[in-house]
């Protein structure tokens, strides 16, 4: 048995790499984007398996692009590529923001009976997420946002 996986493990490596011998060539492998624009929020809905309500605009945000993940998340992006807010909402109790920097002021409030998690640098809100038992939801921005928008976006989201 251990003659037949060796020889198994010596084809494999020899396909994978022999084709190639004698070439310079870089390969690099990406992750296909799983978001999917969506016209409407009823469009992402239908997409994702669950609705989200979101505000209309947000103030100082121009423009709104609206994605979704099949079976698995809303997202509505507000502003442009240097100025935004994302507003997200997913099935389970995961962070979402996609954001892994580590935050030295890190709080925690009540908006809505719900217990947010607020993450500034330099006074302003990179992430503030938070759960209902069945979904997650979250507001991130790389270039931060006022922290009196986080209430008065988080009224609007379900």
């Amino acid at each position: 048995m251990k003659k037949l996986i060796t020889v198994i493990t010596a084809a494999l490596l020899l396909t994978a790499g022999g084709c190639s011998a004698g070439k310079e060539e870089e390969k690099t492998t990406q992750i296909p984007n799983p978001f999917i624009d969506a016209e409407t929020i009823t469009e992402a809905k239908d997409i994702a398996g669950f609705d989200i309500t979101v505000p209309e605009e947000i103030e100082g945000y121009d423009g709104k692009l609206i994605q979704a993940v099949k079976e698995n998340m809303i997202q509505v992006i507000y502003g442009d590529t240097e100025h935004n807010i994302y507003v997200r909402k997913a099935k389970g109790n995961d962070d979402i923001s996609g954001d892994y920097n580590v935050y030295n002021d890190v709080t925690e409030t009540k908006v809505n009976g719900h217990t947010v998690t607020v993450k500034k640098a330099d006074g302003l809100v990179h992430v503030a997420s938070w759960t209902d038992g069945d979904y997650s939801y979250c507001l991130q921005s790389n270039m931060g946002f006022a922290e009196t928008l986080v209430e008065t976006i988080i009224a609007q989201v379900q």
